[in-house]
């Protein structure tokens, strides 16, 4: 009992992180309570709402009236798989209708003589046992066989309680009387059941044969144990206790008044609150794969059990992308976008919020610790951080990976945008010896394979293999695989290191380095997992667990080196940037703002497979309402008879990001179409045939399923027959076989002729038109007096930049470059002078950008710049530069505003030259031929 309170008294702590979990809420036109929850045999999720079932496909939520007016306050799945509600003054069974409905048998009738003209009112609860299921009122308790055909009705004018079933017998609690189990056709007392006649027993739960968890008005919960009761909590917890059900052997959970779930070790009294909300959450339900279902004034909550996976997020102190994972010394350190979050961390949580690790809040990519002191990446250089703090290198150097050596400790490798360099301790600290930012390979991955020999995975230059020399400050042997692994240049590769095996991973598949070249490694089966051109990253685990992770997927080794993907992660989570394996086999992933927590004690929990259905075929004539066809048999349509809908649903509870959906009827259609999120697909017009309609469907975690084909025929009318469609063509070809010989050889003499003429007019409109359409391109999108791009073509570049920029995660830069003092230059010289520096300055900037970045005239004397791949720091270097090269080469001087964004919203274009025309008039403001850059 006192380790149970001590585990009670800590649970705050140690729980303190978030299970993760996903919320589904109906957008249909129904008031917002919802009572009961349940999901089928195929997996669609139901839920009791007023005066009505609603049903969700994963795709659309549909509603199904009641027989009548009221709440469903329960639902429930039999051991046969069927579905019954019970609502006020109605219970029965859910059947599923062949046309892909359903239809509510309402079965209270049967108790008409029974209950009388009074009623029963609400149904509270139902259980089934032995085939029969029971409906529980206040007053009243019913039982009906599987058909829902009337077996018994039993009164109790005081009131009953909680119902269950409990050593193989039904048990229910008889207001004023006590806890009474069913003996034949009446209820005798069960042992120790009189200690509940004072206080009614809301719920009920079974835990064994031999113990019964029982939660009164006390308000109290006890454990029934051999006809002996034992207290098992009685506090201000259990006076918002609801409703309840057993997650396992060892667990209970209880929906609260107040929006919190309390799970409760039925053992220890150990509690865990999750809050789900602010409001009554009214029902409870154990899906098939156990986790748990809570139906609440706002929807649906599904919570996995057991909870393997926690969040920590901005409550808990996290914030911005985490780039980086490590724990030290009892301490989680978190290298982010708003610089390094600290948290303790030990029995297998945080104890307390992360706080900022020191005083720098810019961007922090990656730590190395060295005992009291550590080096951290940040956006321009690297720190030193400890009892001595100071910077190390340059602050262009631009850090984003730091490794220590695996063979000399006393070495670093550093990768940064534009290549690496190498650190060496010394007894003052660390130092810079070689700094290799010449390979113009932005480095996001290395792997050292052997003394001065280390890989190079980049995002935008392919992999890298480098040697250094004696010197290693002196050029490296340069070795590049693109061709081997079957990518170009500019392509993204990962390099990773798993089992003492080197792996490169492109969007062209998972190769292993042999010792002498690259082959294709599926890695026992995981590729098969893949989406395409999915590139990970693999880390070893602990006891022969590994994973492996994209920025969009996590998955998961287990010791038996079978791989699976977490279903629980995906892309509702932010994109996933890091992955750390902690000693006690726990895993933490970094996403955007997130950071989620694997809990290896916890076990796995089982996952689901989501079923793709065909939902409803709906055939729509062109006059009149549509009808539903019959799902369980090929269907036969007259020709003209209308258009053909196909609704798919795919009840997948586990993500919160939407799946996507393809199509195709054979028969009709060349191929699939493309995968989009709609789950609808129409046809019309189809001609006489025999089809097969199929789907397919894409989890946003790559995972494919098909759905059963549905058949249907088209019958033709009589004049589409093919026997008389053959004569009648014979016939018609006879007679084209004779006139076409009477005047075949003078046609053929005419259009030879004709053609002739033709060819040499459309050869010669062709390069007419070819040489009018480049010259119109040209004035369109030129400005006529510098030769640059003009604003419409600055405009399209601009925006198609941030869209690419928003799907890579890659920033994107805007100068604004303004001649500085030109009105005087032009009143002093002359506008054609004038108009010579502008020539001037237009081709000082064209030769001293990249290939990939944009020169556009922005009006008047003002030019911008787009400059793709470029974040901050880079745009103000170039900008320095511009400013050099205009006032050596054209005599004249600029200012440069300069800003640079990773998009996310749909007005980025806007807000990006808002912030790079402020930074400019910044930049005159504070004395002209300068740089100024936004200071968001």
């Amino acid at each position: 009992m006192i380790a149970g309170l001590m585990l009670w008294l800590l649970a705050p702590v140690l729980w303190a992180a978030t299970p993760l979990m996903t919320r589904f809420a109906p957008d249909l036109d129904v008031y917002p309570q919802y009572f009961s929850v349940a999901r089928s045999a195929d997996g669609l999720l139901y839920v009791g709402a007023i005066d009505a079932v609603l049903r969700f496909d994963g795709v659309r939520w549909e509603s199904f009236a009641l027989p009548r007016p009221g709440a469903v306050r329960v639902l429930l799945r039999d051991g046969q798989g069927r579905l019954w509600f019970g609502a006020t003054d109605s219970f029965g069974r859910i059947e599923r209708q062949p046309d892909g409905g359903e239809r509510l048998v309402d079965v209270s009738g049967a108790f008409a003589a029974d209950v009388g003209a009074l009623g029963y009112d609400d149904i509270w609860d139902a259980v089934e046992h032995d085939g029969h299921v029971y409906f529980r009122a206040l007053r009243w308790l019913f039982e009906v066989d599987g058909d829902g055909r009337r077996v018994h009705a039993w009164n109790a004018p005081n009131r009953l309680g909680g119902i269950t079933v409990h050593a193989g017998e039904l048990v229910v609690n008889w207001r004023g009387e006590g806890l009474k189990r069913r003996v034949g056709d009446d209820f005798v007392m069960l042992p120790g059941g009189a200690a509940f006649a004072e206080q009614p027993a809301f719920t009920l739960l079974s835990l064994d044969a031999r113990r019964l968890l029982v939660h009164d008005e006390t308000p109290r919960l006890v454990v029934l144990e051999d006809g002996k009761p034992r207290e098992l909590i009685s506090d201000g917890d259990t006076r918002h206790f609801h409703e309840g059900r057993l997650l396992d052997a060892r667990h209970a959970a209880f929906a609260g008044d107040d929006g919190v779930l309390r799970v409760v070790d039925t053992g220890s009294g150990a509690l865990r609150r999750i809050e789900l909300g602010t409001t009554f959450q009214n029902g409870l339900a154990v899906d098939a794969d156990g986790a748990l279902l809570v139906a609440d004034d706002i929807g649906i909550s599904r919570l996995p059990w057991p909870v393997v996976w926690n969040v920590y997020g901005e409550a808990e102190g996290v914030r911005g992308s985490v780039h980086d994972l490590q724990l030290v010394e009892g301490r989680l350190h978190l290298q982010t976008a708003v610089g390094g979050l600290v948290a303790p961390w030990r029995d297998g949580g945080a104890q307390g919020r992360f706080v900022a690790d020191g005083d720098y809040d810019g961007e922090a990519w990656s730590l190395l610790a060295d005992g009291d002191t550590s080096l951290r990446a940040d956006s321009y250089g690297l720190q030193q951080v400890g009892p001595v703090q100071r910077r190390i290198g340059p602050d262009d150097f631009y850090p984003r990976v730091l490794r220590r050596s695996r063979f000399d400790p006393a070495r670093a490798w550093v990768g940064t945008e534009a290549g690496f360099g190498l650190l060496q301790r010394e007894a003052d600290g660390w130092r810079l010896v070689a700094r290799h930012t010449d390979l113009h390979t932005r480095v996001m991955s290395l792997v050292e394979t052997a003394p001065g020999e280390v890989w190079l995975g980049s995002d935008d230059r392919g992999l890298v293999r480098v040697r250094l020399a004696d010197d290693p400050a002196q050029p490296p042997q340069i070795d590049r695989f693109e061709a081997a692994l079957g990518v170009g240049e500019r392509d993204s590769v990962v390099v990773s290191e798993l089992d003492g095996t080197l792996f490169a991973s492109a969007r062209s598949g998972l190769f292993r380095w042999d010792g002498t070249r690259f082959v294709a490694d599926s890695l026992g089966g995981l590729t098969a997992l893949l989406s395409a051109q999915e590139t990970l990253r693999l880390r070893d685990g602990v006891a022969g667990v590994a994973w492996a992770f994209s920025f969009r997927n996590v998955y998961r080794r287990d010791a038996a080196r079978h791989w699976q993907r977490v279903d629980a992660v995906d892309r509702g989570n932010g994109a996933i940037e890091a992955l750390t394996a902690l000693p006690d086999g726990d895993v933490l992933v970094g996403s955007n703002g997130r950071l989620l927590h694997y809990d290896a004690a916890a076990g796995s929990a089982p996952a689901r497979v989501p079923a793709l259905r065909l939902s409803a075929v709906r055939l729509q004539p062109r006059d009149g309402a549509a009808t539903a066809l019959a799902l369980d048999q090929a269907a036969q349509l007259a020709y003209g008879a209308g258009s053909l809908t196909f609704r798919l649903g795919l009840a997948d509870l586990a993500r919160t990001t939407p799946a996507q959906f393809r199509a195709r009827v054979l028969g009709l259609d060349a191929g699939w179409n493309d995968w989009s999120p709609r789950a609808e697909f129409a046809y019309a017009q189809i001609p006489p045939g025999d089809y097969r309609f199929e789907a397919q469907a894409r989890s946003s975690g790559g995972q494919e399923f098909s759905a059963p084909a549905f058949a249907f025929r088209v019958v033709p009318r009589w004049y589409q027959r093919g026997d008389l469609q053959l004569l009648g063509a014979l016939a018609l070809l006879l007679l084209l076989a004779f006139l076409l010989s009477l005047g075949l050889r003078a046609r053929i003499r005419r259009l030879d002729a004709r053609n002739r003429q033709l060819d040499a007019l459309v050869r010669e409109r062709t390069g007419e038109l070819e040489q009018a359409n480049v010259q119109l391109r040209d004035l369109a999108e030129r400005d006529g007096l510098t030769g640059v791009a003009n604003r419409r073509r600055f405009d399209a570049f601009l925006a198609a930049s941030l869209v690419a920029a928003a799907q890579t995660r890659r920033p994107v830069a805007v100068l604004l470059a303004d001649v500085d003092h030109f009105k005087a230059y032009n009143d002093a010289n002359g506008h054609l002078a004038g108009d010579n520096v502008l020539r001037c300055v237009a081709a000082a900037l064209l030769r001293s950008v990249r290939d990939d970045t944009l020169v556009a005239r922005f009006g008047g004397e003002e030019f911008c710049l787009v400059v793709p791949q470029c974040d901050l720091a880079a745009a103000a270097e170039l900008g320095r530069r511009l400013c050099v090269v205009v006032a050596e080469s054209c005599g004249v001087t600029i200012s440069v505003g300069a800003a640079a964004t990773v998009p996310e919203a749909t007005d980025a274009v806007e807000r990006l030259l808002a912030r790079a025309d402020e930074a400019l008039y910044r930049a005159k403001r504070e004395g002209r031929n300068r740089v100024a850059l936004d200071p968001v």
